[in-house]
């Protein structure tokens, strides 16, 4: 069962942009999934490493788009994206070196970071791409 359900309310209107939101929304729900059925190290690990990878594909594409339609708010939003990837290597790290409960206040910090980045920052770009007539 899913803990982070996709909302229409999280649409940025750009359809490529909400298909990647979609996918990192599942890869959270895999890794809540991984622990509430006690996935040992490595299955938590792969999932873990899945979301990054895909969180890093993402942010590229978003930015590509940025740079492409001269975003005026790129400086600001690459730096959001940046600092939320070091604080997943930071947990990472920290999963490596402690224990499991880490993994729920990473996929917790996600969600809500995610939540707030789409209803705020992603949001804005949506409607700035939209005008620019990307769809």
């Amino acid at each position: 069962m899913s803990v982070f359900n996709w909302k229409e309310d999280y649409s940025v209107s750009v359809p490529s942009i909400d298909a990647q939101h979609k996918k990192l929304i599942g890869y959270i729900n895999q890794l809540y999934d991984s622990m509430k059925i006690g996935n040992g190290n490595k299955a938590i690990a792969e999932v873990l490493e899945g979301l990054t990878l895909y969180t890093v594909i993402h942010f590229h594409a978003e930015e590509q788009l940025m740079i492409q339609f001269k975003y005026y708010n790129y400086p600001s939003h690459k730096k959001q994206h940046e600092d939320l990837i070091k604080r997943v290597d930071d947990f990472k790290k920290q999963f490596t070196q402690e224990n499991h409960k880490i993994i729920f206040e990473l996929a917790e910090f996600l969600k809500k970071w995610l939540i707030n980045h789409i209803a705020v920052t992603d949001k804005v770009l949506g409607k700035y791409l939209q005008a620019k007539g990307v769809i």
